[in-house]
């Protein structure tokens, strides 16, 4: 019996690179299935939001986060986060989102709001971010 043959070294990487992939991707939660619980939390978080229940919502975000991380749990929860003076966090959620939409004009707007005393955040025209008024 012959000795099997040995692996080249480009069939190895691309069975290492293989298998870490396969590492990375989650076990029994298909794309679909993540869209579709990243959106519950998210809606779940905004409803919190219009209750007043900002705690609540920074947890629906995170975990919506945790899930899936997309530009509107991180620019809602930046928003909330900025609302309650939590400027550091407020910033970091705001970096999050422009390395997923780097030329967001909403990132951007609350980033001028964090810079701004508390007191005069979210005044006037600067109520909103820029796609309320689309």
């Amino acid at each position: 019996m012959t000795p099997p043959a040995p692996r080249s070294r480009v069939g190895s990487a691309i069975l290492v690179a293989f298998v870490l992939l396969a590492s990375a991707l989650p076990i029994g939660c298909g794309g679909k299935e993540a869209k579709k619980k990243e959106d519950e939390l998210y809606r779940e978080a905004q409803v919190a939001i219009s209750e007043g229940k900002t705690d609540e919502a920074i947890n629906k975000l995170t975990q919506s986060l945790e899930v899936k991380p997309t530009f509107y749990s991180y620019f809602s929860r930046a928003l909330v986060y900025a609302r309650q003076g939590k400027d550091r966090e407020a910033l970091a959620d705001c970096e999050a989102g422009m390395k997923l939409e780097p030329e967001n004009s909403d990132l951007k707007w609350l980033v001028g709001q964090i810079k701004k005393p508390l007191a005069q955040r979210f005044k006037g025209r600067d109520q909103s971010p820029p796609s309320s008024s689309k």
